[in-house]
């Protein structure tokens, strides 16, 4: 199987991944991180290891700065200068920071304090991070609104946008120390890394005009989508569907016929005509049979985590027509530009966004919502609440099966995360290889054309095997890192969340750093046969896994593409954003299935919900 991680977007997640462990001391006034030895001996700056669930990470009465609010003072260069000091708490607790009574106010916390001002913390969310409520038995503070939107994922921050500029009075609860899930980008030293977009479908465009913001980002779109590298063929794919079609014909003459036929029958408009169909026996419908044809035309299955043989036509039809009818984009910025925009949406529309801010339960009465209650026990009251949190968490959680109907929790029970094979390197390296790329910034390395073959390897844990990509953002955003230097992401296909005892995380956390060091030498010295010398230009370097994800993101097993098909399933209560809870909807990855634009989309779907509920509310009680 030759496959991509990536659907209208693919998705994984930033921040601190890992290259070598490095024990927080005692400050000795050099301040940061040591070096730490690169690939084949090349320096790259080291990284800390310090990661969300690891308790060694979490900082005690030992830490010699217990109590200090300036981690940067001792660890400015940790991280290059990719976190601020109130971000430490996602990895490394509160640090002794005193806790809020119970009822001290959750709004802006410098008007009254100001303990801090030479560290610029943001208030009230960096203060919101350290300082935590004192745990008490009943919800202390309480804040009302209109809406609660739990998660600020794609899906979440959709929704609260398009409330809040309707004029609802609406609150984003987000556990992370940053908006985005996984659209977002994250910068170390020199570059800014994207952690998760490959390329936006031109249909996705649509959404964000939908949700006000497609004047606030910049669309990149160039003539080549992606350069395909098999052995012994090399092509590179236009995104012109005519050119595309006319490219594949003069490659494979014997099966033009049967091209012409899967392009004029493979579109938008007709995917019901492949219902019940996988992608292979779609392909195979309009009698293609060249086994190197057929790897070339289910390249991008993977964008759906899924294998060609497993993958409903119609799934993948979408995508593929969206693409490549209306094109392959990228933006300045990277998918961060998108969250950003959103952001500013919320929050000029009058909007609340609380970070640090762990949704513990969604409570309900008499079958219907009534608010969310967080870990510290803080409780906002709303009429409504929208969950971006993965379904297994909203259900088995937040909600508790206890208020589901029983054919929901048999159905939830019945359905598994889509496969989170995948890992990614990401490269901050001191040569220009823009020229490598052929006008495109993406290398789709394949191992076989056999369909299987990449999750043949996954299944061995085999990364000398798997198919990868190599991504140069540089090229369709220069702003990614300075002129001559280049931004590099290596994803791997099929490396799996139970890789290696769980990439040897069930061993010990050192042994999991480890092993991710181990499976980046060995991409990177693959990667050196289209970018020759690689080893010797890292600057950077972050290493992401299944885990990484799951750390970050609270998604079961790191899945960035919600659950895995299951066309043997009639997805009644795991396949919408209706819940049988009156007032509470769901939306995201979970709901829609991979891919940004269509996380974007439920959100959209789920606010829309929210809005002709409220109607129907207000016209019965004018009845």
């Amino acid at each position: 199987m030759n496959s991509r991680h990536g659907s209208t977007a693919m998705v994984l997640c930033p921040t601190a991944f890992l290259v070598s462990s490095v024990v927080l001391l005692a400050c000795d006034g050099n301040g940061g991180a040591p070096r730490d030895a690169g690939v084949e001996g090349g320096p790259v700056d080291g990284i800390t290891g310090a990661t969300p669930g690891v308790t060694t990470a979490a900082l005690s009465e030992l830490h010699s700065g217990y109590g200090n609010a300036d981690c940067g003072g001792c660890h400015g260069s940790v991280h290059l200068d990719g976190f601020t000091g109130a971000q430490c708490v996602t990895c490394h607790g509160t640090n002794g920071a005193p806790v809020r009574p119970p009822d001290h106010p959750d709004g802006d916390c410098a008007s009254c304090h100001n303990s801090h001002p030479e560290l610029a913390f943001a208030s009230p969310n960096d203060c919101r991070g350290c300082h935590r409520y004192a745990t008490v038995a009943t919800c202390s503070p309480v804040e009302t609104y209109d809406a609660v939107v739990v998660g600020a994922g794609a899906g979440g921050l959709a929704a609260a946008s398009v409330l809040s500029r309707r004029g609802l009075n609406v609150a984003v609860l987000e556990q992370h120390h940053q908006v985005g899930g996984c659209m977002t980008n994250f910068i170390r030293g020199d570059y800014r890394f994207e952690a998760s977009l490959h390329a936006y479908d031109g249909w996705g465009l649509s959404t964000l005009d939908a949700l006000g913001i497609g004047d606030e980002v910049e669309v990149v779109r160039g003539p080549v989508m992606y350069r395909l590298a098999y052995p012994n063929l090399l092509l590179d794919v236009p995104a012109d569907k005519t050119a595309y079609r006319n490219l594949l014909k003069t490659e494979f003459p014997h099966e033009a016929a049967h091209i012409d036929a899967l392009f004029d029958g493979m579109t938008f408009t007709n995917i019901p005509a492949y219902a019940g169909m996988s992608l292979i026996e779609a392909i195979a419908s309009h009698g293609i049979e060249d086994e190197k044809l057929i790897a070339v035309l289910t390249v991008l299955a993977g964008f759906l985590s899924a294998t060609p043989d497993a993958l409903p036509a119609e799934s993948f039809i979408g995508m593929w027509d969206a693409y490549h009818s209306m094109g392959y984009h990228y933006f300045v910025g990277g998918s961060q530009a998108i969250v950003d925009a959103l952001e500013q949406s919320i929050e000029q529309a009058g909007g609340t966004i609380k970070l640090h801010t762990r949704a513990a339960k969604i409570r309900i009465e008499n079958d219907r919502v009534v608010g969310v209650e967080t870990t510290d026990q803080a409780c906002y009251d709303a009429p409504f609440v929208i969950s971006n949190a993965s379904l297994p968490v909203t259900y088995n959680e937040l909600v508790g099966p206890e208020h589901l109907p029983a054919e929901a929790v048999t159905e939830l029970a019945a359905r598994t995360p889509a496969s989170s094979s995948i890992a990614m390197i990401y490269l901050g390296v001191n040569r220009d290889y823009t020229g490598a790329f052929g006008g495109t910034h993406e290398i789709f390395v394949n191992t076989s054309f056999a369909v299987g073959a990449d999750h043949a390897a996954a299944v061995r844990c085999l990364p000398e095997e798997v198919s990868y990509v190599i991504s140069n953002y540089s090229v369709v955003d220069p702003t990614t890192a300075p002129p001559g230097k280049n931004v590099i992401v290596l994803t791997v296909d099929f490396m799996d969340y139970q890789c290696a005892n769980q990439w040897r995380w069930g061993e010990s956390y050192a042994a999991y750093n480890e092993y991710k060091r181990q499976l980046a030498d060995i991409l990177i010295r693959r990667a050196e046969t289209h970018l020759p010398q690689l080893s010797e230009h890292i600057e950077v370097m972050e290493i992401g896994s299944p885990r990484t994800i799951e750390q970050y993101t609270l998604n079961p097993q790191g899945s960035w593409a919600g659950f895995a098909f299951a066309p043997e399933l009639d997805p009644v209560h795991t396949g919408t954003i209706e819940t049988p809870i009156e007032g509470l909807y769901v939306c995201g990855a979970w709901i829609g299935g991979a891919g940004q634009s269509v996380a974007l989309g439920t959100g959209a779907r789920a606010a829309g919900a929210v809005l002709a509920n409220r109607r129907e509310g207000t016209n019965a009680s004018n009845r």
